[in-house]
Parts: structure tokens; C-alpha cells; sequence
């Protein structure tokens, strides 16, 4: 049912009538499978796409997947922007997300005043595909993040320390004591690495420790760390 204030929208079957009626598609979509079964799939935007319109993807998926999205649409005469969000529920609610694209500048222009009915912070990171790096490359910070104090808070307890007194003087490392006190952490923590290998074998014997889209150079945590973000 469409909601009460949106009655003046028109309701379409087919993501191809879709893309018919309108110059601007936008997608928000779970995962890279559900975008391209949109986009590629039978009756799929591709199918309705025509020279001059925009599809714009806000769902957070695989660069390369996208990538090959725009090329597919691009062959169309369709222009293509990756949009993925951060900022959750709370921020789409206010309209204060953080929205980090990848496309052209041109492309870009036409959608922004668009985006900025939903986002306050917007930024054009470079051509398609730059969008989802962005969104990867913060997924993977704010996992390590929380593996990092997961780890620090694990070790603290099982020492004899109370984790809730231990997390205050975590945010003033500007002390000298502070700065011994997780030195020594740092040496005594070896958990961590236990723990990568161990959920990156799991991911091995699932086939996902190989993804293509890993950078050679990423390490074993950052690898974990973009599964984990997916």
C-alpha cells in the first residue's frame, strides 16, 4: 500500500516501467545479487533505461559489481552514480546522512539537488565505483575499531580489571600513564590474531576468503574486516 503522502506517486509492477517513466532511478538494496537482479534481470531497469537518464545506487555493494553495473547501462546511453550511505536510521530520519559518490561531474550535478534532500554531507569521490570504496574503506575502520576495543576490554577483564572502569581513561591517552598501561596491553594482547585466523578460515571454507575484490596488498584483519562490512 502506498503511504498517504506519496498518493501522488505512480505505483509500477516492473523496475523497467520504472525506468520508463522515470529520469532518475534510484535503488536501495540489500546486497550486490539483489542490485544487479534490478538492474540486469528480467524486466530489470536495463530493459526500460533509455540516453540521458541516471540510475543512482545508494545500496552499499561491491565496486567492481558496480563498475560493471555502469558499464552495462552505460552501453545504453545511461549515466550511472554509486551513492552508499552512512549515518543508519537516525540520519535518514533527520535527512542528515553522509553520502559518498562515485560518477561523472556531470552526472553528479544533476543528482545532487536530490541528494541533499536526504544527506548534509555529500562528496563526490571520483568515477563509478569510488562511492563503494569510500563505504568499504569506513566499514573497515569502524570494524577494526571494534574488534580493537573488544580485544583491549576482553584482555582487561580476564587480567582481573573492571572493563566499565577500564574504558574511561581509554580516551585520554594523552597521559603518560595511560600510554604505559596499554603499551603493555598492546604485548600481552593475543587473542587477536587467533581470532582473525580462525574467522578467516571459517570464511575459507564458505568460498569467501578469496573474493577477487580484496586488494593483494590488504591484510589478513583487513580482509576480515570488508567480509564483516558487507
Amino acid at each position: 500500500k502506498v503511504p498517504a503522502e506519496l498518493a501522488r506517486a505512480t505505483v509500477c509492477a516492473r523496475p523497467a516501467e520504472v525506468a520508463r517513466a522515470a529520469d532518475i532511478v534510484f535503488l536501495m538494496l540489500p546486497d550486490t545479487p539483489d542490485v544487479e537482479k534490478v538492474l540486469l534481470g528480467a524486466n530489470g531497469v536495463a530493459d526500460g533505461i533509455s540516453p540521458g537518464k541516471i540510475v543512482l545506487d545508494m545500496s552499499s555493494i561491491s565496486p567492481m559489481a558496480t563498475r560493471r553495473f555502469a558499464e552495462a547501462l552505460a552501453q545504453r546511453g545511461a549515466d550511472y552514480v554509486d551513492a552508499p550511505v552512512s549515518g543508519g536510521e537516525v540520519g535518514a530520519k533527520a535527512a542528515s546522512l553522509t553520502i559518498m559518490c562515485g560518477g561523472s561531474e556531470k552526472a553528479f550535478a544533476r543528482v545532487k539537488p536530490l541528494l541533499e534532500l536526504m544527506g548534509k554531507n555529500i562528496t563526490l569521490v571520483g568515477g563509478v565505483g569510488a562511492g563503494q570504496i569510500t563505504k568499504v574503506a569506513n566499514q573497515m575502520i569502524v570494524a577494526l575499531t571494534i574488534e580493537a576495543v573488544s580485544e583491549a576490554l576482553l584482555f582487561a577483564s580476564k587480567a582481573g580489571a573492571d572493563p566499565a572502569k577500564v574504558r574511561v581513561p581509554a580516551y585520554h591517552p594523552d597521559t603518560p600513564e595511560v600510554r604505559h598501561d596499554w603499551a603493555q596491553y598492546y604485548d600481552n594482547i593475543t587473542t587477536m590474531d587467533g581470532m582473525f585466523a580462525k574467522a578467516l578460515k571459517e570464511l575459507e571454507d564458505a568460498g569467501l576468503a578469496d573474493d577477487t575484490e580484496f586488494h593483494p596488498n590488504l591484510s589478513r584483519a583487513g580482509k576480515l574486516a570488508f567480509l564483516r562490512s558487507r
